[in-house]
This record gives C-alpha cells, structure tokens and sequence, in this order.
C-alpha cells in the first residue's frame, strides 16, 4: 500500500520543481516596438552642395534676368546663332550658321540651273539652237524635265532655309526658359535600409 501512494507522491513534487524554476510571463504586456535600423546613404547629399557654386557669374545673371528667354528669342530671330551665343550654348550656333548655309548655297545653285535651262528652252521656242546643250540634249521636253528638276530641288532647299531658321528661334526659346528652371529647390535621394525582425526580408525606401 506505501509503495502505491508514494509514486504520485513524488511525480507531484518532481512537477512542482520544475514549474517553480521555469520564469513566468505577462501576457498582458504589451511588446516592446522594435527599432528600425537605418544605414545612411553613402553618397553625398545634394543639401550640402550650393548649385550657384557650379555656375559663372555671367550664367547666374542670365538665369535671374526674366528678359532672357525676349532677348534670346530676339537675337536669334535678328541673326540666327546669336541668341545662342547670348545664352553661351557655343556648340549650337555653327549647326544652325551650317544648316542655313548650306541650305542657302543649294538654293542659289538650283535656281541658276533653273534659269539657264529656262533661258535656253525660251531661245529655242524663238527658233535659237546655238545653246550649250543643243548637241547634248536635242529634245525639247528633256530641257522643260530639267527645269522642273531643278526648281523642285530650289523649293526644297527654301523649305529647308525656313525650316531651319524657325528651328532656331525655337531652340533659343526653349534653352532660354530651360536655363531658367527652377533649381532653388534642394533636391535629395535618400536611401534608408530598414531591418525588421519581426518580418522576413529587407524594405528599403527612398526619399525625394
């Protein structure tokens, strides 16, 4: 009989030691907020830069003037090239002095092709076959081709003359209004590497 009783006995006492040893919890606490980690972004941000340091004086008084996109626009309109010269864009001015020019040469040499076979097409209604091409080209209709061939190339290349000169009053404009853009703003990228326990991964955010 002392046998039967005495091993309830002791798994009892075994139970009631290992739960005293064992540290209770508040489940009515609240857990503590875990912390994000953030790694600061290695590159240099653009708030400790002055932008005003990256430009000339000159530059600077172009930008702050509201008459420059007028006075560009003006210029170029006056003498194509000279509005960007104004605005300092170097590089610009001799595409626009090459397209018109040579545009215009092109325009000169299709229109004295044009009138020198206009010329010999009226001496040879007249009755006159004393012209340069009368032994290389007999035929009347290849003189009125001719004609036609070259004032086609003398209208294109005015289309061009005028297409040009428009396209460089715009670029005047528009690269008078770009230099003029609002940069008082400072404008940062930042990279925040977020670490959270509590989730699987990595969230990264970026601030403009």
């Amino acid at each position: 009989m002392k046998n039967r009783y005495l091993l309830p006995i002791l798994c009892s006492i075994l139970v009631w030691s290992i739960q005293s040893q064992v540290p209770s919890t508040d489940t009515t606490q609240e857990p503590t907020p875990v912390k994000d980690f953030q790694v600061k972004d290695t590159l240099m941000s653009f708030e400790a830069i002055d932008w005003r340091e990256q430009f000339s004086e000159r530059r600077l008084r172009l930008m702050a003037d509201p008459r420059t996109p007028a006075k560009a626009t003006f210029l170029s309109t006056v003498l194509p090239g000279l509005g960007q010269l104004y605005l300092g864009k170097y590089l610009w001015a001799p595409i626009f002095w090459g397209g018109i020019g040579a545009s215009i040469y092109f325009f000169v040499d299709n229109s004295k092709e044009y009138n020198r076979f206009r010329d010999i097409y009226k001496r040879r209604l007249m009755g006159y076959t004393d012209d340069e091409y009368s032994a290389l080209i007999p035929d009347n209709d290849q003189i009125l081709r001719g004609m036609d061939f070259y004032e086609n190339y003398r209208d294109i290349s005015a289309i061009f003359i005028a297409v040009s000169y428009v396209l460089n009053v715009i670029h005047a404009n528009v690269a008078a209004h770009l230099l003029q853009f609002n940069v008082d703003e400072k404008l940062s990228i930042r990279s925040n590497l977020l670490v959270d326990p509590q989730q699987t991964g990595l969230s990264i955010s970026l601030e403009f």
